[in-house]
């Protein structure tokens, strides 16, 4: 399903459902080779799993983050720099980068 925004523009969503599956199998699969690594522990799944959370969801953004600046045109991405390079804090640089994928 896709996401229409007020310019007509079809976006693609975020976070898809297939997007999820693959997501949430590779955080089982990390949280298993913790608690393997660990010696089978008895008691620690919800900190093993928290752990692979942490690991797997930061590789994702990453990832998304870096399709996303691909998808950016040059002029875009020129506007993006040239922001990082003024004064801004890091919330507003943000801002700029959403509207810019709006």
């Amino acid at each position: 399903m896709k996401k229409q925004s007020s310019g007509n523009n079809v976006k693609e969503p975020f976070f898809t459902v297939e997007d999820h599956l693959r997501v949430q199998h590779q955080i089982e699969e990390h949280a298993h080779a913790i608690w393997y690594a660990g010696g089978c522990r008895h008691g620690c799944a919800l900190s093993d799993w928290l752990m692979a959370e942490g690991v797997v969801l930061e590789q994702f953004i990453r990832a998304y983050a870096h399709r996303q600046a691909l998808r950016q045109s040059p002029r875009q991405r020129a506007a993006v720099n040239n922001e990082r390079r003024g004064p801004q804090s890091g919330l507003a640089l943000a801002g700029a980068t959403y509207e810019h994928d709006v």
